[in-house]
């Protein structure tokens, strides 16, 4: 299990008013909206004591164990191109970033395979795929690196979203993990888009229970719209290019006071250059997956 729902504090907070291309999840299950619902819940009003007292959403501190990481490289495409050195640079910038916040992992182990029709394959074939590979319990991190997903190199990277109460058996923990394409490594690629290994921190983001910011477009509802985390505001819709620092960009009406979209976010579309990080409450959500 790697997503804890947490019960609503108040009922008013259940109706609490508010002033592509890149990357795609699994379809999010019903219970993990339902929880992600509680939660929002639950954090509003540490987000509305926030605002009262002109302060910020506080980190928290649960003291999670480190998160086994494990590559499955899909090696036909590269034809050894890509040397072992890119995965592990990969794997020190996840690492690293999310240690600044909280988070350790740890890699555990790199794996090689030639199944043909697997490194392009259709999802389902891919599906089957992780489900022959992944190792691991629940809380392990599979990353699988092929060359397209669904059979095309449009997507960049799909993760699998966490479930509660999860047997070993079911399709949701057979199918769990990350893919990823092998043009969105660092220091290996050419794209300057994608060059610094943020496709990865964005889909890990997914795989520990984030949404887009805007997933759920605008609602009257701030637990409802966008990611339905309090200090992320939503949007209307994507960003995919980088604007100059002091951009404000209000995709929605303002609700409840809510302050400008995001513009540096990891979770939206942003090239790699343009997106710094994630927002505490983000963080704080990430902490119960």
């Amino acid at each position: 299990m790697r997503f804890f729902p947490i019960v609503a504090i108040l009922a008013l907070m259940l109706s609490l008013p508010a002033s592509s291309k890149f990357c795609r999840t699994t379809v999010a299950p019903k219970n993990f909206l339902d929880g992600l619902y509680r939660a929002a819940c639950a954090e509003a009003k540490d987000w509305l004591d926030a605002q009262e007292s002109g302060g910020k959403i506080q980190p928290r501190t649960l003291g999670r164990p480190p998160i086994p990481v494990y590559f499955h490289i899909m090696d036909d495409f590269s034809r050894h191109w890509i040397t072992e050195n890119v995965y592990v640079s990969q794997f020190e910038y996840l690492r690293d970033f999310f240690s600044a916040i909280g988070f350790t992992f740890e890699l555990k182990k790199i794996f090689y395979y030639h199944e043909p029709g697997w490194s392009m394959g259709s999802d389902d074939a891919q599906l089957d795929m992780m489900q022959q590979l992944r190792v691991g319990n629940y809380e392990t991190l599979n990353i699988f690196i092929v060359e397209g997903l669904n059979g095309n190199r449009k997507d960049l990277g799909l993760s699998s979203l966490p479930e509660d109460y999860v047997e070993w058996t079911s399709k949701a923990f057979k199918e769990d993990g990350i893919r990823l394409t092998f043009r969105v490594l660092p220091s290996w690629t050419s794209d300057p888009n994608y060059n610094e290994g943020k496709t990865l921190l964005h889909e890990v983001g997914h795989w520990l229970g984030l949404l887009h910011p805007f997933y759920n477009g605008c609602h009257p509802d701030f637990l409802l719209g966008g990611d339905k985390v309090p200090d992320t505001p939503p949007q209307a819709y994507q960003f995919t290019t980088c604007f100059k620092p002091g951009t404000e960009i209000q995709s929605c009406p303002r609700l409840l006071g809510f302050p400008p979209n995001l513009i540096d976010n990891m979770m939206d579309y942003l090239p790699d250059r343009c997106k710094t990080g994630f927002t505490q409450g983000q963080i704080n959500r990430m902490e119960y997956a």
